[in-house]
């Protein structure tokens, strides 16, 4: 069964050196059955190293026996390591029998036996630290591996291994270099974190214990008290599949009321994480009470896949604030060569590059301002020449508003906010567009790995970003619906 270890990571080294994501991705998926593009699809998104580490990944075979992978015998299993390599079910049950453990071929970590976890599991489980018993989470307890291949939460870590070393209390050895870092963060298991919980209402940080069914909100503990409530976590409920269960439902009493785009929404709703399946719900719900519907973005990356520098909150007495990202790009202490997933935001000056995204609202706002990120380096200066708002996706439409011309940054904040000489009126549902532009070389930019998955608003005001239809002869970086210096907005709902 181990025999062509040794010609598979030659030919995995072959592709790690000659990859070519997209090549190698179309060549895999002309052959693929469904559950093969299935897997593609999943490993592409919850990997998140370099191109060249990908080339380890992109194979429908299993890393030990060169077998393809099916739905029977030879599921795919994931192992722990960072690179969420697979071995098949066999391979995983032939070295569980010969070891209490399961090292990678590729790069030798240790993977204990109950860490696998079935790519193809319908009952995935955020799962919980083994040390304080407490559930993952995407925000203060992030899944990490110790160098045994155990996992444990970040509190734990920062906990249990002062200076970074110390006793394991899983195998008793003496771990060194154990950080809480993007470099020993389980990918897959933040993933499954993503799409398998959802935080209370209430207190934003907290996971969602319960369900209120009826509100469709979450509630941790202690807003759980007194409540009627489904358990959602520590029970056999799926609740990815009645948030899919009751999206479908809920589409399907609608009939001829769905629009093309809801259908396709609706088909692709098992992709979303529990939160966008929340709200989608929601919307829907809004439909039935004959009030237009904005979608929630498909394109949710992972819960900070590449760590940046943390946002400050922003609050604002009377007015509300959207913050897109929970982190900006490039992160602190980096050195050395940036790769390019982490490098700033770069403006083309030879080229008169602007800024723009267009975007919809569901409801009647007024814009007080926005908040931009300045430049990169402290040694670096910079302005926004303009500021426009635009009705329509075309940049050479009407002008609403024209603002903060020739406006300096302050090197002391990462994100500075800019107000308007006055709030500027938005109409729900129809599409407008930010214009404008940055005279600086570098800029912060939001990490697009760590984007908030649904832009709302804390008052309930659902936002969707998208490209201009017509860019009229700019020249521009793009993409500034997923990444880019517009980082937040500051507004009032009407």
């Amino acid at each position: 069964m181990l025999k062509n270890i040794n010609s598979h990571i030659s030919h995995v080294h072959y592709a790690r050196i000659n990859s070519d994501l997209k090549f190698m991705l179309k060549e895999f998926l002309r052959k693929s059955t469904e559950e093969k593009i299935f897997l593609l699809k999943k490993i592409k998104s919850i990997h998140t190293e370099t191109n060249e580490e990908r080339g380890k990944l992109l194979s429908p075979l299993c890393i030990l026996c060169d077998k393809e992978f099916n739905l029977s015998n030879k599921r795919p299993k994931a192992l722990s390591c960072p690179a969420t390599h697979l071995i098949c079910q066999d391979c995983s049950q032939f070295l569980k029998s010969t070891s209490n453990a399961v090292t990678c071929p590729l790069d030798f970590i240790i993977t204990q036996p109950h860490i696998l976890q079935d790519i193809f599991s319908e009952n995935l489980s955020p799962g919980t630290c083994l040390t304080c018993q407490e559930f993952f989470d995407g925000n203060s307890r992030l899944p990490m591996i110790l160098p045994c291949g155990s996992l444990c939460c970040s509190v734990c870590i920062e906990n249990h291994f002062p200076g970074g070393s110390g006793p394991c209390f899983f195998c008793n050895e003496q771990h060194q270099n154990v950080f809480p870092s993007p470099r020993i963060k389980s990918q897959l298991i933040s993933e499954i974190i993503e799409l398998c919980i959802i935080y209370c209402n209430t207190h934003q940080n907290n996971v969602a214990y319960y369900l209120d069914a009826e509100e469709l909100v979450g509630l941790c503990r202690q807003c759980g008290q007194g409540r009627n409530k489904q358990q959602i976590i520590g029970t056999d409920f799926n609740l990815a599949e009645f948030l899919a269960r009751e999206c479908f439902k809920q589409g399907n009493d609608l009939g001829n009321k769905l629009t093309p785009k809801i259908s396709k929404e609706l088909s692709e709703v098992r992709n979303l994480g529990n939160i966008a399946k929340l709200q989608l719900i929601k919307e829907i719900k809004r439909i039935k009470a004959g009030q237009p519907l904005i979608l929630p973005s498909t394109m949710v990356q992972g819960p900070g896949n590449f760590k940046g520098r943390a946002i400050a909150p922003a609050n604002f007495p009377n007015l509300t604030v959207l913050t897109r990202f929970r982190s900006i790009l490039p992160p602190e202490n980096i050195k050395g060569i940036i790769p390019p997933p982490l490098k700033a935001w770069f403006i083309d000056k030879k080229k008169n590059q602007v800024e723009a995204v267009s975007f919809k609202v569901n409801r009647e706002i007024e814009i007080f301002g926005v908040g931009i990120s300045g430049p990169s380096k402290p040694d670096l200066i910079g302005k926004i020449e303009f500021f426009s708002i635009i009705r329509g996706e075309n940049l050479g439409g009407h002008i609403e508003w024209r603002d903060l011309e020739n406006r300096d940054f302050h090197n002391s904040s990462i994100v500075e906010d800019f107000f308007f000489a006055r709030p500027i009126a938005i109409h729900p549902h129809e599409s407008y567009s930010f214009l404008f532009k940055i005279d600086a070389e570098q800029v912060f930019r939001g990490n697009p790995t760590d984007r908030v998955e649904v832009q709302q608003g804390s008052d309930g005001a659902l936002f969707e970003f998208f490209e201009p239809r017509n860019k009229a002869g700019y020249f521009l970086n793009g993409q500034l619906f997923i990444s880019g210096p517009l980082i937040r907005i500051i507004y009032k709902s009407l």
